[in-house]
């Protein structure tokens, strides 16, 4: 063999070598531009869940605080609880006087009961009308009984049933009566709204929790002093959970609600949650920023912008704890 000859077969044999060398090289290549065409895909992502900030309705002191920080608390668990000697002594004290402007009405209470006597005795008389009538209309039937008793029978049954009738509305008059004088007694209605008040303000001394969470930012002890509406520690809810990925502006044109998603953790990177497009904003995350770009300035540069888009999170792990602000990667099915 000549020596051109095994100079073209090395050069022959370097273009191969350098063409496998470079196949995966193309395969990524081509994976990675059927991805971008498949998939929208940022790690500009971050974990995001409601927040309830649990505050009291009344200023007071703590007197309970059965829970602690970073606490898991089912909805209806009690929070914290304050002083209420006193919410108890000003229930008792608008009870009294209650009772004090209600006397008047005790003729119109007792009218109501008597009335009541009357219309219960008078439906028993009816009930025993009911029966004899009916054992009346029996016995004529079978020639025992004279037309004239069973006349007599019917007649009985009738006035019976009259006497219901009354009896039904000297009840609705007396109950009426009542309701007129509480709706025309300016104390009475002042004393029932201020009872009801006190009542109330009784029941806000203890606060609950509104939904299932994770306590957090909580600084609070027993004795502190806390004022109506103050935020006095925050409460994660467990309901729903979402990341708030930025998207570039360029990726946004096939990203549409209910796109499924995929969700990769920081803090979990071997595992892989599903996830499904719930929005996506109105305006870019640069426009409500404390200092928004001037762009009509003279020395404007373009600048893509992100755009955030909320994507629900599907499925959740046990062993993948969800953390509000935490970092993750999203990729967006488009087709």
């Amino acid at each position: 063999m000549t020596k051109p000859t095994v100079n073209r077969n090395k050069t022959a044999l370097k273009r191969l070598l350098l063409l496998l060398a470079g196949l995966p090289a193309i395969y990524l290549g081509w994976q990675y531009y059927q991805q971008s065409q498949d998939y929208q895909s940022t790690d500009n992502a971050y974990i995001g869940a409601n927040v309830v900030q649990i505050a009291s309705r009344l200023s007071g002191q703590i007197e309970q605080l059965p829970v602690h920080n970073h606490q898991q608390v089912s909805q209806g668990a009690l929070l914290f609880k304050l002083d209420s000697e006193a919410l108890k002594l000003t229930v008792a004290e608008h009870e009294a006087r209650f009772k004090q402007t209600s006397q008047n009405l005790g003729i119109n209470v007792l009218a109501v009961a008597s009335a009541r006597a009357r219309l219960d005795e008078k439906k028993i008389q009816l009930e025993n009308a009911k029966q004899l009538a009916k054992r009346h209309t029996q016995l004529v039937d079978q020639k025992f009984l004279s037309q004239q008793s069973f006349d007599d029978s019917a007649s009985n049954l009738a006035s019976a049933e009259a006497g219901v009738r009354q009896a039904e509305s000297e009840l609705h008059q007396a109950l009426e009566k009542i309701r007129l004088q509480e709706d025309r007694d300016p104390a009475m209605q002042e004393a029932i709204v201020k009872l009801e008040q006190a009542r109330l303000n009784l029941q806000y001394a203890e606060v609950f929790a509104p939904v299932s969470g994770t306590i957090a930012n909580l600084n609070l002890r027993p004795g502190n002093y806390v004022q109506a509406g103050q935020a006095l520690f925050a409460l994660i809810d467990h309901q729903s959970w979402w990341v708030d990925a930025n998207f570039k502006e360029t990726q946004i044109s096939n990203i549409k609600p209910g796109n499924p998603a995929k969700i990769h953790i920081d803090l979990c990177p071997d595992q892989t949650l599903s996830g499904t497009v719930e929005s996506i904003a109105g305006a870019t995350g640069a426009s409500f920023s404390l200092l928004p770009a001037q762009n009509a300035s003279a020395n404007w540069v373009k600048v893509t912008q992100r755009i955030p888009v909320r994507i629900r999170i599907d499925s959740r792990s046990d062993s993948c704890p969800l953390i509000i602000g935490s970092s993750a990667e999203v990729s967006v099915a488009v087709r």
